[in-house]
């Protein structure tokens, strides 16, 4: 799950990635508030659903990343040597 908490409207405040891995990666950086980590997604896509039920439908995504690597801060966004979570 990937939420943003200066985000006001619930429904863009948060949202599930999937991570298309042969093993369930584990990220190494410490927790920004409890149960969540800074992390930064590689491989990204973005898949556009329609969603909603009868008259009330509306546009989704789906998410998916081929995996993580920790989170640069945003004052040295270089090509660091971070680690990479990828499948194998």
């Amino acid at each position: 799950m990937v939420t943003d908490p200066a985000e006001t409207r619930a429904k863009r405040a948060s949202f599930e990635i999937t991570l298309l891995a042969d093993v369930q990666p584990v990220p190494t950086t410490s927790e920004a508030l409890p149960g969540m980590r800074p992390i930064e997604l590689d491989g990204l896509t973005a898949e556009p659903r329609v969603a909603g039920q009868g008259e009330f439908k509306y546009q989704s995504y789906v998410f998916r990343a081929t995996g993580f690597k920790q989170a640069t801060s945003k004052a040295s966004r270089s090509s660091g040597t971070s680690e990479t979570a990828k499948a194998a």
